[in-house]
Order: structure tokens, then C-alpha cells, then sequence
């Protein structure tokens, strides 16, 4: 019984769990003593480090091991950013697997895949509104709601309510605020009072009406009740699910520190909400006007002499740093000031779109730090701010500039059979 279970464990291997290698001659595995075996921590840690989850889905089939570490790598993603647009011609999108480690992503590239070609299916004038805390796009028009994997290509619609709609023309609506930890969030319509949750549970909306709801312009998820601010800075509590809001008594950010509120994002952290404000630089810069000046030409010489005419000045807004504040609401309501992030181990993702916290030391972020994706001046940029150290740790161009929706989201690769992703292409048509 010894000698079998012994010649067992030479035809096994050294390690149970190592990939081997295929010979050269045959395409077979080699056996015997002229196997070569990769271990574990060499594949992870120095053959598919190099990948992000995404890129290295497409070597889970390589062997059993590969597997095991391509699928613990995807139940846990980091932040992906996805930029979207839709034309009157084309919609394209992106999953950019970005880099979130210490100083040494400034000399790294961000990654693009292109979006799963479901996407060409999105109809014109249909904005991207958010993410759902399990990866799914909600992408919204005057006419329907559908969560999009930009991943897989998969899509759910979701049925109309009447007066609880995206209104193209609505000028800033409120992104969704994605709800407990599947596809359900929270939504306030941009031309009514009414609010709305819809449960990915039963595929059911829930609606209300709040006062004021059409004013929101951005929200968070705090404990069992949504923290809304309006363009005006004035803050309100939702309780879900019954839709009790109150207008909370706290100085509104525009007033107080004369802060432009709508550039600026709200997002839990910690059972906190916390508010953060982008700051810009303003640059002068000087510009040669392009026209032919034999068409202004008065006939005169004046000596080759350039006039100031010739040039033009225009003021560029750079983004230069961030500002957090946390709503006190232990005694008196009050926004505060914070120069760090509490625990000290959090990472802040804010975009138009879609803003959240993580647990920086299980993402692999820099701990007390904003990632951002900048739409204002010199924007179409991302990039990681230090607010420990004030300084802006790197920034980087986002694609070729024609995106016009880019925000942060848990890429979601689990996909469903050919076949069945084939038949609801065909039977739900154009999304």
C-alpha cells in the first residue's frame, strides 16, 4: 500500500496545485521526471500580476490551477473606469483597467478593452447614470431604463413608471445611487417629485414622492437613509423605504465657503458622508489668432511688426487638488473640514457618475487618497490625489477626449452561455 501511495505521488508532482508544462513535441503534458512545473505564486504573483482581472479572464482555461487564480482574482475586482458615448451615428465604450498602486503608476498605462458589441445596440440619446454595486451600467432615455454589462453584453430592461424617467433635456439629473449589494438603486426623477427604488430581488419599483426631488443633483448611501444635495448646497434626508425626507439644518458649502457645489461629489466612507470639493488653477494663456492678414491688411507698412490684435488670451481651469468635508450631525449640523480619511486604510473613487469608498490595503489603493476623473477645464483626465501630502500623485489622459460619460465601477465577467446571450440579443433588439 506504501509503494502505490509513494509512485502516486511521483506521477503527482511536487506541488498538487502547479501548472505543467506541455511538451514542445507532442502538444501533451510531460509526465515522469521530465515534467517542469510552474508553482502557485509564480503564476499569480508573476505571470498574470502583469494582467489586470479582465485581461486574464481569457487564460482560465489554460488548466485547473489557472483557473483557481483567474477566479479568485475576479470575485474580489479593483475599480475600473468605463467611458461611454452615444452619437447620432455610433455608441462605443471602454473598460479601462487602471493603475492603483503607490508613485510607480505614474510610469504605468491605463488599459482599455473595448465594451462588450452589445453596446452598438444602444439607441441615440441614452446617457449613462450610474453603476450598480454589482457592476451592471443603468443606461436611461425619455423612453426606458436597462442595466448593461459592458462586460458580458448582457442587459435587463426595466419597466417604465410613469413620471419616473431620464429626461435627456433635464440639465445635470442626479446619477443613481446603487443599493444594497446586488443590481437594486435608488432613483429621483429630473423633472418631478417623484423618487423611486427598484429591487433587483422581485424586478419591482417602489415610488414616492419627495419635495424638492427634481432639484437633487447628487446623493449617497449612508446607513438606511439617501443624503441628497441640490445645486443651491442645501442637503436632504431620505429614509428608505418609506421616502420620509427632511431638509437638514446645516449651512449650505456655497453659501459658507462660496464653493461651486455641483463640480463637487458626495460619498459615504466609514458610515460618514463626506463631500469633495475639486480645486482649480486658473492659467492665462496667449494664443496666435489663425486668420489671413492680407484680409485686415489697412495697406500701410508697419514695419513687420506683429500687433497685439494678432494674438488672443483665454483663462484655462486646471485641476490642482481636493477638499473634504464630513456632515457633523452628532450636535450641531455643520460641515467639517478633514485633512484625513478616518481608519487611515480608505481610498475615495469620485466621478460624475458614480462615487464610492474602499478599503485601501484589499483593493491595493494608496490609503488617504482621491481617485478622480476630472470633466471640468482641461479635463478628460484621471488621476490620484495624496490628501495626507497634498500633492497630486499622477494624472492621465482618458482615451482620445470624445467620451462623454467616464465614472467607476466593479467590472462583473461572469458570462452567461453563447446561446443564451445570442436569443436575448435577438429578442430584445435595440436597448
Amino acid at each position: 500500500m506504501s509503494k502505490k501511495t509513494r509512485s502516486q505521488r511521483q506521477q503527482k508532482g511536487p506541488d498538487a496545485d502547479a501548472t505543467p508544462i506541455r511538451t514542445e513535441e507532442t502538444g501533451s503534458e510531460a509526465s515522469g521526471k521530465d515534467v517542469v512545473y510552474l508553482p502557485p505564486h509564480l503564476v499569480d504573483g508573476g505571470i498574470l500580476w502583469y494582467l489586470s482581472a479582465l485581461e486574464s479572464a481569457r487564460f482560465a482555461n489554460v488548466c485547473k490551477p489557472w483557473s483557481h487564480i483567474v477566479a479568485r482574482r475576479l470575485a474580489d475586482p479593483s475599480p475600473h473606469l468605463f467611458a461611454f458615448r452615444s452619437t447620432a451615428t455610433h455608441r462605443r465604450g471602454e473598460v479601462i483597467a487602471v493603475p492603483l498602486g503607490s508613485s510607480s503608476s505614474r510610469h504605468v498605462d491605463a488599459r482599455a478593452t473595448p465594451a462588450h458589441v452589445a453596446v452598438r445596440r444602444v439607441t441615440r440619446r441614452t446617457e449613462c447614470v450610474g453603476a450598480t454595486a454589482s457592476g451592471r451600467l443603468v443606461l436611461a432615455n425619455s423612453r426606458r431604463t436597462v442595466l448593461f454589462n459592458p462586460v458580458t453584453g448582457t442587459f435587463h430592461r426595466i419597466n417604465k413608471v410613469t413620471g419616473l424617467s431620464y429626461n435627456y433635456y433635464t440639465v445635470k439629473p442626479m446619477p443613481v445611487v446603487p443599493l444594497a449589494g446586488d443590481d437594486s438603486f435608488f432613483l429621483a426623477s429630473g423633472d418631478s417629485g417623484k423618487v423611486g427604488i427598484w429591487s433587483a430581488a422581485d424586478g419591482k419599483w417602489t415610488v414616492g414622492h419627495v419635495e424638492h426631488a427634481e432639484s437633487f443633483r447628487m446623493a449617497a448611501l449612508c446607513g438606511d437613509s439617501v443624503y441628497a444635495m441640490d445645486a443651491m448646497g442645501s442637503v436632504f434626508k431620505v429614509e428608505l423605504p418609506s421616502f420620509h425626507a427632511t431638509e437638514l439644518a446645516v449651512p449650505s458649502l456655497r453659501d459658507e465657503h462660496h464653493m461651486a457645489v455641483e463640480k463637487g461629489y458626495l460619498v459615504e466612507a466609514g458610515g460618514e458622508v463626506l463631500f469633495v470639493c475639486p480645486l482649480f488653477t486658473t492659467t492665462r494663456v496667449r494664443g496666435k489668432r489663425d486668420f489671413d492678414p492680407e484680409l485686415f491688411s489697412s495697406g500701410e507698412d508697419d514695419g513687420g511688426e506683429e500687433d497685439d490684435d494678432d494674438y488672443f488670451f483665454d483663462d484655462v481651469a486646471r485641476l490642482s487638488g481636493f477638499e473634504v468635508y464630513r456632515l457633523d450631525m452628532a450636535e450641531e449640523m455643520r460641515w467639517v473640514k478633514e485633512d484625513r480619511l478616518a481608519g487611515d486604510d480608505v481610498a475615495l473613487f469620485v466621478s460624475r457618475w458614480s462615487s464610492f469608498s474602499v478599503r485601501a490595503s484589499e483593493k491595493g489603493c494608496v490609503s488617504n487618497c482621491i481617485y478622480f476623473v476630472c470633466d471640468e477645464g482641461a479635463g478628460n483626465t484621471w488621476g490620484a490625489f495624496s490628501l495626507g501630502e497634498r500633492t497630486m500623485l499622477f494624472e492621465h489622459a482618458i482615451g482620445d477626449g470624445s467620451y462623454k460619460e467616464r465614472l467607476w465601477f466593479y467590472p462583473n465577467p461572469k458570462e452567461p452561455g453563447i446561446e443564451d446571450m445570442n436569443r436575448r440579443l435577438d429578442e430584445i433588439g435595440y436597448i
